[in-house]
């Protein structure tokens, strides 16, 4: 009898394990297969509400950048509308005949103040040169721009070339840069004159060394080298 309780207790203890077991693999696996189960239901999820944002996005896109080219088409629609040709605008007849009266102011002026520094010797100091490389300087810029600026205003495409374009600009560039270093000159000269009247350092290489000097001077005085 004792043999049999302890084969029904072993058998008990063995089926209880045995279901334990089984359940707990049971549970196992039915967790997995949910756990799968809701990680492709959400990847399918999320995976569909991109699309949606992606396709929204853009259909907004595509909607806005319509919009924009229709705002586009229209803006040149009515600037093509409202285009004026050259010939119905005042400034092709008012801005030539200013470009011409400057033009011959110009010259003339300038011109003359050339032929009194050519034909008077008495005229031919330092002062005067750098008013003849400014007057030379105004020459260059009147002739070889003014007239082909003007044309801009006049006609509605550039008629002279690629070479003329070019030309007249470098000798608009070459004239402001004249002007400025000869006023900078100018003005250096007049500051030693006021300075120091009693040398002529215009007239030597000294007008050189003592403008650097004075350059070099954090108070504008010349320092002990140059003294």
């Amino acid at each position: 009898m004792m043999n049999g309780m302890m084969n029904n207790m072993t058998n008990e203890m063995m089926n209880e394990m045995i279901n334990g077991i089984m359940n707990e693999m049971i549970n196992g696996i039915m967790n997995e297969m949910i756990n799968a189960i809701m990680n492709e239901m959400m990847n399918e999820m999320m995976n569909e509400m991109m699309n949606e944002m992606m396709n929204d996005m853009t259909n907004e896109m595509i909607i806005c950048t319509m919009e924009e080219y229709n705002e586009t088409y229209d803006d040149m629609l009515n600037h093509s509308e409202s285009y004026q040709p050259y010939y119905e605008r005042p400034e092709t007849y008012i801005v030539p005949l200013i470009f011409a009266l400057i033009f011959v102011i110009g010259v003339v002026g300038n011109g003359t103040l050339v032929a009194v520094f050519v034909r008077h010797k008495a005229m031919r100091n330092v002062p005067n040169t750098y008013i003849l490389s400014l007057a030379l300087a105004d020459l260059l810029v009147i002739i070889t721009c003014v007239p082909f600026t003007s044309i801009v205003y006049t006609v509605e495409s550039w008629p002279w070339g690629a070479t003329v374009c070019r030309v007249s600009e470098a000798a608009k560039d070459v004239s402001i840069g004249v002007s400025v270093f000869t006023l900078t000159a100018l003005s250096a000269d007049r500051y030693f004159a006021i300075v120091d009247p009693l040398r002529k350092l215009h007239a030597t290489g000294l007008f050189i060394e003592e403008f650097g000097c004075l350059a070099g001077s954090p108070d504008g005085s010349r320092t002990n080298a140059c003294q």
